[in-house]
């Protein structure tokens, strides 16, 4: 069965009327290269700022669009999965910082955990957080990263840290759906939006 699909968990400025992320989506998928990659997308709303995304195929624009769409939908902070199938997976933590969007964590896992594979990492046009390490396909860990993603999340930095050996075997459990991904998403308290409770809204249906 094919896992290509991409979602997302989007803390909003408080206040922020969601509407403001749709229409900033919805602008960004306007032109070609998204335009021609755009899916439906299934949208749950919570009480507190926090919006979550899925999208069957969204691996090949949803972060894109988020990224496009950070600054009109007043994003503070979030974290995207992306399943590449048989390309691997990625894992994603921005937020919105006076500078503009930053990477905050950004990991590619390849499949066999083999760099050269033909798996690509997204985003990189997007700059990492202040001092932290650019590796050399361009994706973003270590320290420096943990630190501020632990900082945008309030949560311990020992809870972060704790991710960073699974990094070298993620690619064991590649071709699971979502589970690659999660001890990233639980180190920050997310949850993947697929579950009991039907979505709230559809985008580009």
């Amino acid at each position: 069965m094919s896992t290509f699909m991409g979602f997302a968990v989007v803390d909003l400025e408080p206040g922020t009327d969601p509407q403001a992320l749709f229409d900033g989506l919805a602008a960004a998928v306007q032109e070609p290269p998204l335009s021609k990659r755009v899916s439906p997308v299934a949208v749950w709303l919570a009480d507190n700022d926090r919006v979550s995304l899925f999208a069957t195929w969204g691996n090949a624009w949803l972060a894109e669009a988020l990224a496009a769409a950070a600054e009109a939908g007043r994003v503070r902070r979030m974290i995207i999965g992306l399943d590449h199938d048989e390309y691997g997976a990625e894992h994603l933590i921005l937020a919105r910082t006076p500078a503009g969007l930053r990477r905050l964590q950004h990991v590619y896992v390849y499949p066999e955990g083999d760099r050269d594979s033909e798996g690509e990492p997204s985003l990189l046009d997007v700059p990492a957080a202040d001092g932290a390490e650019v590796l050399d396909d361009g994706t973003v860990d270590g320290p420096v990263a943990w630190a501020a993603v632990a900082d945008a999340y309030a949560v311990p930095i020992d809870r972060v840290a704790a991710t960073g050996p699974y990094a070298a075997v993620a690619h064991e459990e590649l071709g699971v759906v979502f589970t690659p991904l999660e001890p990233w998403w639980r180190a920050v308290g997310a949850e993947y939006p697929i579950g009991e409770t039907p979505p709230t809204h559809e985008l580009f249906g």
